[in-house]
């Protein structure tokens, strides 16, 4: 690395450093590991030296000269051995040119012309955290594709769902799993793009089939709902359950409303789905999960009524603003309450 800082210093600042763990001379290579066994390797002299620019070694340690004889003849009788590895697989190979090709287009020698399309001119955007989230997005990374577009749809940027719409689309077309699900929800309600429930749905999908949490949770609710396919509990069952394994706290509510029901091939049991209720709160204060716990400890259901215990649950669903329906329930049940 002390290389890399005298590259810096001498006016390369433009420099990243990438280190792919378990591969070997030749990685791109993708057959597997080989070995050379009769060739030379440098292998042990990494580290140990420094070379100017007529090529004359010098000891990293000392600062001084290696040799003044061969150096040819010195390296062979210090630290260059016989045999070395080759070789590696598809998915370093894919990896490293990823990276190089984004490292090309965050240092302008490449340009990403679709990104470029769809994000604002970063320059006129206040200093700070957006901004480098612009410049990020514009050279096409997709997850600051994401962050600007939910810049447009939550702040600070004016809300603009169709600018959010086209920049979750591009991110969602390079496999971005959070794009997926970010764009089903706009497509659901029809906000800055044409409604288009299948496609909604399919997205939905592939945002779940990913391993996205939200993604899983909210293919389940499609899937539970009938939303572009005919409605299944127990299929919708088996994502909610991935999703709360993943610590979705939504799912955790709608694996409740099951339990609290007895749907979707589960017994009828008030107290698990209190269990579940809690678990969700715990995890972000879940406000669907705050309404529905209330209105089980208000009725007395799977557990105790307990009256004080609701209304301070309803209170902290009514003092959110993530999710205002459930900000509205939990008001209107505290103003039945007296509260």
């Amino acid at each position: 690395f002390d290389i890399i800082e005298r590259m810096k210093k001498a006016g390369g600042a433009a420099i990243r450093v990438a280190v792919y763990p378990g591969v070997h001379h030749s990685f791109e290579s993708t057959g597997g590991i080989g070995e050379v066994p009769q060739d030379w390797a440098s292998t042990h002299c990494a580290g140990r030296f420094l070379r100017d620019e007529n090529f004359i070694l010098y000891d990293r340690a000392s600062g001084k000269r290696a040799t003044s004889g061969s150096q040819t003849d010195y390296l062979f009788s210090t630290c260059l051995k016989r045999g070395y590895l080759v070789g590696g697989d598809g998915r370093v190979k894919a990896q490293a040119s990823a990276d190089l090709l984004q490292f090309l287009r965050d240092v302008d020698v490449l340009q990403d012309e679709a990104a470029r399309a769809v994000t604002p001119d970063c320059a006129s955007l206040p200093e700070g955290v957006l901004r480098i989230v612009c410049a990020r997005a514009r050279a096409g990374w997709s997850a600051d594709l994401v962050g600007m577009a939910r810049a447009y749809l939550h702040g600070p940027l004016p809300r603009d769902p169709a600018r959010a719409a086209a920049l979750f689309e591009l991110a969602a077309a390079r496999g971005h799993a959070r794009a997926q699900w970010e764009l089903s929800l706009l497509l659901r309600q029809g906000a800055g793009v044409a409604r288009d429930l299948p496609r909604a749905l399919a997205l939905a999908k592939s945002s779940a089939e990913a391993g996205e949490a939200i993604g899983m949770n909210i293919y389940g609710v499609m899937i539970r709902d009938g939303i572009a396919r005919p409605a299944d509990d127990l299929e919708a069952r088996i994502w909610f359950e991935r999703a709360d394994e993943l610590m979705d706290s939504y799912a955790a509510v709608n694996l409740a409303r099951y339990q609290r029901e007895g749907k979707a091939g589960l017994a009828r049991a008030p107290d698990k789905a209190i269990a579940l209720l809690r678990k969700a709160i715990a995890r972000d204060d879940n406000p669907w999960g705050l309404v529905m716990l209330a209105d089980m400890m208000e009725q007395g259901e799977g557990a105790p009524r307990d009256l004080e215990a609701a209304r301070g649950f309803y209170r902290a669903a009514a003092a959110q603003e993530r999710e205002p329906a459930a900000r509205e329930r939990a008001s209107q049940a505290l103003a039945r309450m007296g509260r």
